[in-house]
């Protein structure tokens, strides 16, 4: 088994530094934003699925059915998908701001002989939602989808860390702190989240064998190789810098009632006394996942001020509440 860990940190620059940069425009950086709507009564649609596809960048509308999504890539199409409504895709050129788009969904039409069932949108309820059943059956046997759960086991564990300078615009010729250093230029990138320029100024990489039993218990990691380049490259003893990176950046288990990230903690949408509570769960499609079919099942906090996830959680329909934990994405955070 091989699991790959990748942790991307973007540092915002001082104000006094970035007030005398200009726009850098990065190239092929497609950005799209606009509002889902209903195409018959045209109400905006909150929680409706946009994404890229193909790839793993997208978010929900917000509660004005609103988005807003950049990509680096060539070809690209913008998919909306939502449980009531037929899903639309759309093709975009590459490198062009889209702003102001209006998608219209048309409502899904069921037909029983000569009558027409339309569905039709009502107000988030807990009760007899067979989102929120599911979601509860699942917590009830994550236990059993934690890898700990086997009698033992052994994984290649590949964790990369990267720190960057974000929506990194200089000047070099007026920036007089940079103006020796124009070979930065060269180095800077496209974010693969927001589409904005950075600049990556650490990286680390490290991988280990782990290895586990369950009775009795043995838990070993044995770190193979691990490479650091970047500022902090001969600073670093690897006990300070590396021991509070580690402490910034632990390892995301989904399955624990709370996600450890940048020293706070936030309410994990597979927790076992919070989850149904703080998330509105829907069931968006069905997929097939490495073969497998699994019921696609988003989440998003039900207050929206309140810090949290947006994403997707597949679970295989043949076994309930087994957890494909090869299909889980968290957009980002709400709030």
């Amino acid at each position: 088994m091989k699991i790959a860990i990748r942790y991307f940190m973007l540092l915002s620059l001082f104000h006094t530094a970035t007030s005398a940069l200009s726009t850098v425009h990065a190239q092929n950086v497609t950005s799209v934003s606009g509002m889902v709507k209903d195409s018959i009564s045209g109400e905006p649609l909150p929680f409706v699925s946009v994404y890229f596809e193909g790839t793993t960048i997208g978010m929900l509308t917000d509660e004005n059915g609103r988005f807003t999504l950049q990509h680096k890539g060539k070809h690209l199409k913008l998919s909306a998908s939502s449980l009531e409504y037929n899903p639309k895709t759309i093709s975009l050129k590459a490198g062009q701001k889209n702003e102001g788009l209006e998608l219209l969904l048309q409502p899904a039409v069921f037909q029983l002989s000569e009558v027409v069932v339309k569905p039709k949108r009502e107000k988030y309820r807990r009760k007899n939602n067979p989102a929120v059943e599911l979601i509860k059956k699942v917590i009830e046997h994550k236990d059993e989808n934690r890898i700990e759960s086997k009698d033992k086991y052994q994984a290649e564990i590949y964790e990369k860390l990267v720190l960057s300078l974000d929506d990194f615009k200089p000047n070099l010729d007026k920036n007089k702190l940079l103006h020796k250093f124009k070979f930065i230029q060269n180095y800077v990138d496209t974010s693969a989240f927001n589409g904005k320029p950075i600049l990556t100024v650490s990286v680390r990489e490290k991988l280990s064998d782990v290895y586990y039993r369950k009775s009795p218990k043995v838990a070993k990691t044995l770190v193979k190789a691990k490479r650091m380049q970047g500022i902090d490259y001969g600073v670093d003893d690897g006990v300070g810098i590396t021991s509070n990176l580690e402490e910034i950046f632990k390892t995301v288990n989904i399955f624990d009632n709370n996600i450890p990230i940048l020293l706070n903690r936030f309410v994990s949408p597979l927790s076992s006394t919070q989850a149904v509570n703080y998330y509105q769960y829907y069931i968006m499609d069905t997929l097939d996942v490495a073969g497998d079919s699994c019921i696609d099942l988003a989440f998003v906090p039900v207050n929206r001020q309140s810090y949290g996830f947006t994403g997707h959680l597949s679970y295989q329909r043949r076994n309930g509440a087994r957890f494909r934990n090869d299909y889980a994405n968290l957009f980002g955070f709400v709030g």
